[in-house]
């Protein structure tokens, strides 16, 4: 995807990771609250996997998705693999600003789909795992960057999911104008919230105009417990809790 040697990476395979495959549910519980995972623009559903593993040890079922063409790759059961299309360049800021609504609304589509597998699954799973094992009136979403601005406007679309966090993405959709019903944390790291004061020079290279005006239009019609994080380095720098 970014042209760059796989060799590069090689030291991967040699981090230390917690997963197993095709390991049973714990039966310690009923059923346990579902986390659906939406990554950044040409990423890909094992992304953050350290996170996904902290939520997974405190009883958590999460869910991660790809979306095609948005996501790095995506291979199908039938074996096409479906590859990231780049977008195409617009003459204006807001000729971009509404591509990325038309496209954060059809991650949405894909993470309303996905609720409505599992919920097939939690009456007849084909794998006979998940049967009965997932809470479904206690789901939530997240997502990084491009997946972050899905998990924000899936919150105003589909109201089956009751808790969101966006790491750093942005807001297309309606969202941008209604805020949210659900509580909500918002994650920003210091080089973007610099980017948000108007005497800085240098812009975050993922910056845009209508961030600012749009981030604090959802913090301040929210409805329900919304939080803003700001983390500089390795430490929590603000947190500041809107309602």
């Amino acid at each position: 995807m970014f042209g760059i040697p796989k060799q590069l990476f090689s030291h991967v395979s040699s981090v230390a990771m917690h997963v197993v495959e095709g390991a049973e549910l714990s039966a310690d519980k009923t059923n346990y609250p579902v986390l659906l995972f939406s990554p950044g623009i040409r990423s890909t559903r094992f992304q953050s996997m350290t996170a996904i593993e902290e939520l997974v040890s405190h009883g958590y079922i999460v869910v991660g998705m790809d979306h095609p063409y948005t996501s790095a790759r995506v291979v199908f059961p039938d074996g096409r693999a479906i590859l990231y299309q780049p977008e195409p360049e617009f003459p204006t800021s807001m000729g971009y600003y509404e591509n990325n609504v038309k496209g954060i609304g059809i991650r949405v589509a894909d993470a309303s789909f996905v609720l409505d597998t599992l919920a097939d699954w939690n009456i007849k799973d084909p794998n006979q795992l998940f049967k009965g094992k997932l809470d479904l009136d206690h789901v939530g979403i997240f997502g990084h960057s491009y997946g972050g601005a899905m998990a924000a406007e899936a919150l105003v679309q589909d109201k089956r999911f009751k808790a969101g966090v966006s790491l750093e993405g942005g807001f297309w959709g309606d969202v941008a104008h209604t805020g949210l019903q659900q509580p909500f944390m918002y994650l920003m790291t210091e080089g973007t919230a610099e980017s948000l004061d108007p005497s800085t020079m240098k812009k975050d290279k993922v910056f845009y105009e209508e961030f600012a005006p749009d981030l604090k239009s959802v913090m301040t019609k929210s409805t329900n417990d919304t939080y803003y994080l700001t983390i500089d380095h390795f430490y929590i720098k603000d947190l500041r809790i809107l309602r």
